[in-house]
């Protein structure tokens, strides 16, 4: 059972398409200086091998907090249950707690 939204549910990308034009523009930017530096033509090649193959999509938001919550010392209460999809679930890492 899930609970009801309003709206459509919200997928979650990561890394984020911005991030992921931010690296694209600036390994162009180094094979364009750089063009013998074979390490930046595979950088991007993976890049967008990554994106092109939709790995970027790590889930489905299932539930979240109020974004607009804070702290007494200023600090935002958001957290959020997503539902990691195919490609997601094969980048969780572990979640061990420390020891008190």
């Amino acid at each position: 059972m899930s609970p009801s939204f309003a709206g459509k549910n919200a997928d979650i990308e990561s890394p984020s398409r911005r991030f992921h034009s931010w690296v694209v523009y600036n390994l162009e930017s180094r094979i364009k200086r750089y063009p013998q530096k074979a390490s930046n033509l595979k950088g991007l090649s993976r890049e967008k091998a990554f994106f092109d193959n939709n790995k970027q999509h790590f889930g489905t938001v299932y539930a979240a907090s109020g974004y607009t919550r804070k702290t007494k010392k200023n600090c935002r209460l958001d957290w959020a249950l997503i539902k990691p999809s195919s490609t997601g679930i094969a980048r969780i890492g572990v979640n061990n707690l420390r020891p008190n």
